[in-house]
């Protein structure tokens, strides 16, 4: 969302008016001269003696006479874990959470408890336990925990058997956290395709009629072929922020800032109430806040609805539910409490809204929360929503830095951003953060942080709003589109689509002041209209989705070592490649042709890939057009070049194309061992020097023990480290490094075997000592244990990169071979694969002044 939305001139903040009516009396009998005297608690509800894995399981505990004698105490605040352990499981922990007072006359409090259990091959008895650990609400001694709150009780879990895929599936978890691979959701054997779709005002402005609506037009199973949803997997929505509700009607103004009224849900209900007797001006939450709870419970079936229909949850803005920002306390205190409740759902969270990527106080509160959310519900994942940015991608990488390795960080969310409409830079920033944020950049400056790699994924950019308002023509349909797809193709495992109508849920449509800070044209997008199964809106998030599913299904991981993404050109022009042994992709958003070099070395108009073969999916109407896309492959050249039919220059809205290519069996990632090799740069300690690193990796992607230096050599900066492998647990690691103090690096390698004690065999040189800077290597090893290096050989400051290539074996050096060269050409981003029969591809990216634009070559050595 807009930072703006919770920006304005600061004002002085008033006392809070005392709160009134039967919660205000309840709630001071609760803190009175009741004394505890009753026993241990037992669940009140229907049904909490039994439950089907990962679906919300509740427990109702009514307790009487918590510690009357704390006079202006707030009774939310209370922590109660809760244990749950089952014969043959590990033990499973959790927070219940404060659910109103039901009864003043007796003093009568609920407490609900939520969980999901995973499967077992027969139903399977949980016992829960529950601990208070808040001794000073508990008991009047403060020395003790008071008995009533130390209830306990069980549950049976039987087998999940419907078709839902969060319940057949479980939370969806990382596959890995490492270099080697591109990191992936899962959920069971699953990948999990990230499809989202925003809803952020969604829970205070819709009905719950609405709501479900909006949920069956979105939902991801049931029939997902049926035209009328968008089958998206995740909604993105926040807690109560003030820019998305209705003005109390009562009149009532916020307490911290009397200027204002405060904000209410469709149902007129304010998401805090304040504690009878207490006053505070602190933003909320504070300590005399109260959760209304018509509004929170409201709030958690909105929730509840979204997972039965198969409907991930990703909560923005837990650290800041209403205004930013409560005191550290204070938040910390509201998120074990919410997410307590939400415990028992699918739900992402995340501490902050819009964050700004700086500054020490929104860190440490951040770092706060996060921390918080953890501890009360260890099995969630958790991000962070960063504002968007306009300084240039390493600044931003630099912000992001300080909550990278934080343990309970489990990936990365970028928000590309609108940047006021600036149409280039939407494209920039989605493609390049995409690999920057996920922490394998390498900068020097943040050795640790570049050696802690997190699954990157764009959960906001620019929004599909029509381009109705004057002056912003890049908030429509095909910008949204385009910063996903290359978002996608550059490293992100999904993308999160905003529609206008939607995200603001008809805010924008109103007077000012608004979500907005402005006011949309008269006939502005309604929600229904941006429901609309006819509309780009909701085509944009089916169709992208259909997309993200079709490259799944296939079930090979994009193997980021041979990912092409770099088209070094006028911004509006970049194309994104992505690449494995199964097809190319490239999205062309402006781009008429693509022109391609594949050949096998040593014939002459031999194409080692079947132009026919090739397609065009249009992103706009989901399809793989029928005919095939125009191509033209000269006799004697060693090229095709490939034109989107489509592309109209005066219409870019409609002609973005995706061109599919299904390259030969020479371009078959080479693979039989079950062990894998990650490499990365970095270091350990601030008192050491930068190393090349290897980590070990099981079949499953796991790692086998702990990294392990490859090479280090005093203060070389050694950068861009890549491995193949042959078929037996060989590997040979290259990467490129300043040895002599020259400034120019030079490329270095070195054969790797697991399972060896000599992990330090000695480095030997692959690039020539000519004078020249030879950097980005990159590295296949074919079947018989032959491995090609290429690499990007630059001559300073003459103009021009080149691209070469050299063959090596266990006891021998090839000469080294000019793959790519030419005056007034740029040659770089070398990547190779090898084959079983031992051919090998090497593709690169290739510039030439005459082409005025870069092309994607390929070239196939027999």
């Amino acid at each position: 969302m807009f930072s703006r939305f919770f920006m304005g001139p600061h004002r002085r903040p008033a006392s809070r008016p005392a709160f009134t009516g039967l919660l205000a009396a309840t709630l001071f009998a609760l803190f009175g001269l009741v004394s505890p005297a009753f026993g241990g608690a037992t669940c009140t509800n229907t049904g909490a003696t039994s439950a089907t894995s990962w679906t919300r399981w509740e427990c109702t505990l009514d307790v009487q006479g918590v510690n009357g004698t704390l006079s202006g105490r707030n009774p939310y605040m209370m922590k109660l874990k809760v244990t749950y352990t089952a014969a043959g499981q590990q033990t499973r922990t959790g927070y219940a959470s404060w659910d109103g007072l039901l009864n003043a006359a007796t003093n009568t409090h609920r407490f609900r408890l939520r969980a999901q259990f995973p499967p077992a091959a027969s139903a399977l008895e949980w016992k829960w336990t529950t601990t208070c650990e808040s001794p000073s609400y508990c008991s009047a001694d403060t020395t003790k925990t008071s008995p009533s709150l130390v209830s306990s009780g069980t549950v049976t879990v039987s087998k999940y058997s419907g078709a839902n895929p969060l319940y057949t599936g479980g939370p969806i978890r990382i596959l890995s956290n490492n270099f080697y691979y591109y990191p992936e959701l899962y959920q069971g054997n699953n990948r999990f395709a990230w499809v989202g779709d925003s809803a952020w005002a969604g829970p205070m402005r819709a009905t719950t009629t609405e709501w479900n609506d909006y949920l069956e037009n979105r939902r991801s199973f049931t029939d997902p072929t049926k035209p009328s949803s968008a089958n998206a997997t995740i909604l993105h929505i926040g807690p109560a922020p003030r820019w998305a509700g209705f003005p109390d009607p009562a009149g009532i103004r916020d307490t911290d800032d009397p200027t204002l009224i405060r904000t209410v849900d469709k149902n007129n209900n304010p998401p805090f109430d304040q504690l009878s007797g207490c006053t505070s001006s602190a933003v909320v939450p504070n300590v005399c806040s109260v959760p209304n709870m018509a509004f929170w419970r409201a709030f958690e079936e909105k929730v509840e609805k979204a997972n039965q229909k198969g409907l991930y949850l990703f909560l923005a803005g837990v650290m800041e539910p209403y205004k930013r920002y409560p005191s550290n306390d204070e938040a910390v205190r509201f998120a074990c409490w919410l997410v307590g409740r939400l415990s028992g759902n699918f739900v992402i969270f995340s501490p902050g809204f819009d964050s700004p990527p700086s500054g020490t106080s929104a860190t440490s509160l951040i770092k706060a929360v996060g921390t918080a959310i953890r501890s009360t519900s260890p099995h969630h994942l958790i991000t962070n929503h960063w504002s968007t940015s306009v300084d240039n991608v390493n600044n931003t990488y630099d912000q992001m830095a300080s909550i990278h390795a934080e343990p309970w960080f489990s990936f990365a969310l970028y928000q590309s951003g609108f940047l006021n409409g600036n149409e280039p830079l939407i494209a920039q920033r989605a493609r390049e953060l995409a690999q920057v944020v996920a922490g394998h950049a390498n900068l020097p400056s943040y050795p640790i942080f570049s050696t802690t790699r997190k699954a990157t994924v764009n959960g906001e950019a620019v929004y599909d709003e029509g381009g109705q308002t004057t002056g912003r023509p890049a908030f429509r349909a095909y910008r949204a589109r385009h910063a996903g797809y290359v978002s996608w193709l550059a490293g992100s495992f999904g993308y999160t689509h905003g529609s206008g109508g939607l995200w603001d849920w008809g805010a924008c449509g109103g007077p000012t002041p608004n979500a907005c800070g402005y006011q949309m044209p008269a006939g502005y997008r309604t929600p229904t209209d941006a429901m609309s199964s006819s509309g780009q809106a909701f085509r944009n998030v089916k169709f992208f989705g259909e997309a993200l599913r079709r490259s799944a299904t296939d079930a090979i991981n994009t193997r980021e070592q041979t990912r092409v993404v770099n088209q070094e050109t006028a911004e509006e022009r970049k194309m994104v490649v992505a690449r494995h042994r199964a097809w190319m992709m490239v999205y062309m958003p402006h781009n008429q042709r693509v022109q391609l070099e594949y050949v096998i070395a040593g014939t002459t108009g031999s194409v080692a890939m079947n132009p026919a073969t090739a397609k065009i999916w249009n992103p706009a109407t989901g399809s793989l057009q029928s005919d095939t896309p125009a191509y033209s492959c000269p006799a004697g050249e060693k090229y095709c070049t490939f034109t989107n039919r489509s592309f109209n220059e005066t219409d870019p809205d409609t002609s973005d194309r995706m061109l599919v290519l299904t390259p030969g069996s020479t371009n078959t990632w080479f693979q039989t061992n079950s062990h894998n090799l990650e490499v990365f740069v970095g270091r350990f300690s601030e008192n050491e020097s930068q190393g090349v690193y290897g980590q070990e990796l099981n079949e499953a992607d796991q790692p086998v023990g702990k990294p392990f230096l490859l090479h280090r050599a005093g203060d070389q900066e050694p950068a861009t480290p890549a491995a193949g492998r042959d078929g037996k647990g060989k590997f040979l690691v290259v990467w490129s490094a300043d040895t002599d103090g020259d400034s120019l690096k030079e490329v270095w390698a070195k054969w790797v075997e697991l399972g060896s004690t000599n992990r330090l065999p000695p480095a030997f040189r692959i690039s020539p000592a000519d004078g020249s800077e030879h950097f980005e290597p990159s590295v296949a090893v074919s079947g018989d244990g032959t491995a090609t290096v290429a690499w990007t050989r630059a001559y300073w400051p003459i103009h021009g990169k080149e691209i070469w290539a050299r063959s090596v074996s266990a006891t021998t050096l090839e000469e080294p071979e000019v793959i790519c060269q030419g005056e007034g050409k740029d040659c770089a981003a070398s990547k190779l694969a090898a084959s079983l029969d031992g051919r090998v591809s090497i593709a690169w990216v290739e510039s030439e002044e005459a082409l005025g634009q870069p092309r994607i070559q390929m070239l196939s050595f027999a």
